[in-house]
């Protein structure tokens, strides 16, 4: 029986992400279930393009428009006469759904010389990113937040170190927050062993009841590194390289898109951005709430009658005097702020 994932013969997304970047993706592929998440296990082998590998799904408009561009990138490597049985019945299937011929994207060449981002996996080059302006730098590292679920760790990896290493005037759009999460993608930072515990402690608790053998590795390896008297960067790497197979082998890695922190984010957590964030951007209340400065000049009004209605007067002049009366409001104040502020 095949995998899930085995349909279209693409485990490191390689050629899907050369299918969106080459060709314009229709909005009902884009809208569609992702294969992944597609239980494939009942579908008849007439459905597939390649029967008898369970190959190129034809089961759904969607999945038949995918199919066809997977063929198209493994076509030269078939025998001839399979490649020709397979086109047949994708064509027919195409013919059926009412899919017309798909569109190639036309790039114009850029003004000057790309950067180019080199992401690996294995060791090998898997893809390129061209980066030509400050508006692409942008635009790929919000394609690695929109895809760190499809990318194994040294995928991502490479991907943020190749992004941080473009020329300092392609970074003109990328704000500090974007800077921090490169650095931590990258493994560019450290942690404290608590943060690291935390992060394998988290798995642990996940898995424990459906995937024991990994849970044990994972509480082995928690007890091995209490005896390491310093976290080097390359201890930190080898553990983000074990949580994140762990993470693939149990379909935990589905879950960084809806908040499951990647084992970047706990492992490398210091970095040199966010301790200047922390430093320049957040602010701590007697309470021990963290509001961003952002979110404090994003909500003056609410503040303003905050004060208006607690002392009957606003204590400030500008914007600055407004954070450090803030930072210096008791406790029990604090705490109505903080009330005041999550009011709609």
């Amino acid at each position: 029986m095949a995998s899930k994932t085995n349909v279209f013969n693409d485990p490191n997304y390689s050629k899907l992400l050369d299918i969106f970047s080459t060709t314009a993706v229709p909005a009902f592929v884009k809208e569609a279930e992702v294969a992944e998440e597609q239980d494939f296990s009942t579908t008849p082998s007439d459905q597939f393009g390649d029967p008898g590998k369970r190959l190129y799904p034809l089961n759904s408009k969607s999945n038949t428009w995918l199919s066809r561009e997977y063929f198209k990138r493994d076509k030269a490597n078939l025998p001839k006469e399979a490649a020709e049985a397979i086109e047949a019945r994708i064509n027919k299937a195409a013919e059926f759904w009412g899919l017309g011929p798909a569109i190639e994207l036309k790039y114009e060449e850029p003004a000057k010389p790309a950067h180019v981002v080199e992401v690996c996996a294995e060791g090998r080059p898997v893809f390129t990113v061209p980066v030509s302006s400050a508006l692409e730098c942008k635009e790929a590292v919000e394609h690695l937040k929109a895809n760190r679920s499809k990318m194994p760790y040294e995928m991502r990896m490479t991907f943020a170190r190749g992004i941080l290493t473009a020329p300092s005037s392609l970074h003109a759009q990328l704000d500090q927050a974007d800077m921090v999460f490169l650095e931590k993608t990258a493994g560019f930072g450290v942690a404290m062993p608590e943060q690291v515990n935390y992060a394998i402690a988290t798995r642990i608790a996940s898995i424990g009841h459906t995937h024991p053998f990994y849970a044990e590795k994972l509480a082995i390896t928690a007890h091995e590194l209490k005896s390491n008297e310093e976290l080097t960067p390359s201890i930190l790497h080898k553990v983000a390289f074990m949580l994140d197979l762990v993470d693939r082998a149990t379909d935990m890695h589905r879950a960084y898109d809806r908040g499951l922190r990647a084992p970047e984010d706990d492992l490398f957590c210091i970095t040199q951005k966010a301790a200047e964030y922390i430093e320049t951007e957040i602010i701590e209340l007697a309470n021990g709430t963290n509001l961003t400065k952002t979110k404090v000049l994003e909500n003056k009004s609410k503040i303003n009658e905050f004060f208006k209605n607690v002392i009957g007067e606003i204590p400030y002049s500008n914007d600055e005097e407004m954070i450090a009366v803030i930072k210096s409001l008791p406790r029990n104040d604090a705490d109505l702020l903080i009330k005041a502020l999550e009011e709609e």
